[in-house]
């Protein structure tokens, strides 16, 4: 059980990433265009990382969109991940209001961060611990095209269904406190 719950989340934070690397490329594509390519910082082939500088490590722009998107994705991930346990936040605030009217600020804050971070905990050992994504990463580039499309329709139905839960977290709180 376990096995597939870590499968199914690094499956879904790697489409997420193969998206921003897409999504990175065009917006570099249409910078390039408006820019015009005529700043040698835009036609330059290399550059240094800031954090590499000292190592002396130089990356290509491929390297750099792929480090980019991986930030990014896990950005994503992360809040597309907590719209869900938000939901069980929203109906705790909403019978917390409910039953002791007008709650403190600072206690409706820590119940609102409590089943997030609960719940982000298998998550991060499942993705992020020990940097476990890469070794799926690595699994996923060499599955076929079919695999990738059902994974993608998966993942905006997560993204999708994160949102519409996240919102509908919010109008069952209105409704409970009220």
């Amino acid at each position: 059980m376990k096995k597939k719950f870590e499968y199914f989340l690094n499956a879904i934070h790697y489409c997420i990433y193969i998206e921003e690397v897409w999504s990175n490329k065009i917006i570099k594509i249409i910078v390039d265009k408006i820019i015009g390519c005529h700043s040698k910082r835009y036609k330059q082939k290399f550059f240094l990382h800031k954090n590499n500088q000292k190592k002396g490590v130089i990356k290509t722009n491929k390297d750099f969109i792929s480090d980019f998107s991986i930030g990014l994705s896990h950005h994503l991930f992360g809040y597309f991940y907590s719209g869900y346990s938000a939901f069980i936040s929203f109906i705790l605030l909403g019978i917390s209001d409910k039953m002791f009217d007008n709650i403190n600020l600072i206690y409706a804050a820590i119940l609102f961060a409590f089943p997030i971070g609960i719940c982000f905990i298998p998550a991060y050992s499942a993705v992020f611990s020990k940097d476990v994504f890469l070794r799926y990463f690595e699994i996923f580039k060499k599955e076929n095209e079919q695999w990738h499309r059902k994974w993608i329709y998966i993942t905006i139905f997560f993204c999708i269904g994160s949102i519409i839960v996240f919102f509908s977290g919010i109008i069952i709180m209105s409704v409970i406190g009220h």
